[in-house]
């Protein structure tokens, strides 16, 4: 009980709540703790991981349990995926990104292609504050990677690749305004508002479809330049179909990261866990209770 209330009397202070705030964002991590593989401490950790990156007491008590769900049904890194998930908020707050639909689809990502949780926190990362300011989504982001996962490219390389190729997309250079003019490409409206994920990628697969090796290479270099061409023909050269049925498939998403969790927890090894950790928050309990009533002798 000590160390875990060092640990939120930390939580408390950096995030400035009041005992109020405190006692309900304690009431969120023994709940969740309780349910989960990870004990009171790993949530109290968690919990401060937050209020490092400026969350509320409120905020935090609605993105603990997602993250010890999505952290254990994927077999990541707690720290990492709270980490992860805290930034995920932040740089599409306003969108209205919430905890439990990133840890969802996060969990979805990485289940329905290969890729991984961690790809998708470096390719957010690299790539999230751009695509979110030309108003694409958390889940089109997911989308990308996970087709770049497919064809065994990292979340950090794919995502480098995106940003730049956005950015050569919107001031391309002499030649690639030729090539993107020969093919009749256009990927802005009158407002200079950005097409959509699939509406551009359905754009480039179609206009690409009826080249030659050669021109397809020799456009996807102007366009895109010699050392993303590989990357981005990736994407052109992938249907369209994939890209909506990843999208479909993180569009429903909902409660993906809490079934894995608590299939983890299904087996005899599973119940033993989470024993482990209900007997953990009732140590947690009662010595509350404990120092309340001695605190007066400790002092």
């Amino acid at each position: 009980f000590g160390e875990v209330d060092k640990s939120l009397k930390l939580v408390q202070q950096t995030m400035g709540s009041t005992d109020e705030q405190a006692k309900v964002l304690e009431g969120a991590i023994k709940k969740a703790a309780a349910n989960s593989v990870y004990g009171m401490q790993d949530a109290a950790d968690a919990a401060l991981n937050y209020a490092r990156q400026g969350f509320s007491a409120t905020q935090a008590a609605d993105m603990i349990a997602p993250a010890m769900n999505l952290a254990a049904g994927t077999a990541t890194d707690l720290a990492t995926v709270t980490g992860g998930v805290g930034n995920a908020m932040k740089i599409f707050a306003d969108q209205g990104l919430e905890a439990e639909s990133a840890a969802n689809m996060l969990a979805k990502a990485q289940a329905q292609a290969n890729t991984t949780v961690t790809d998708l926190f470096e390719a957010m990362s690299t790539a999230g504050p751009m695509l979110e300011s030309v108003g694409w989504s958390f889940k089109d982001l997911a989308v990308v990677t996970d087709v770049f996962g497919d064809a065994g490219i990292s979340g950090s390389e794919g995502a480098t690749a995106l940003k730049t190729g956005l950015a050569r997309l919107a001031s391309p250079a002499a030649d690639g305004a030729a090539a993107m003019k020969k093919l009749n490409l256009q990927f802005f409206d009158s407002t200079g508002k950005m097409d959509d994920l699939q509406t551009m990628q359905k754009k480039l697969h179609e206009s690409f479809a009826g080249l030659s090796d050669q021109e397809r290479m020799s456009a996807a270099a102007a366009i895109f330049g010699q050392n993303l061409m590989g990357k981005w023909l990736t994407l052109i050269n992938a249907a369209p179909e994939t890209f909506a049925q990843y999208s479909k498939g993180l569009e429903d998403s909902g409660g993906a990261a809490k079934a894995m969790a608590d299939a983890l927890l299904s087996g005899p090894g599973g119940a033993v866990e989470k024993l482990k950790s209900s007997f953990d928050v009732l140590q947690y309990t009662i010595g509350g209770t404990v120092a309340t009533a001695f605190m007066p002798f400790i002092e």
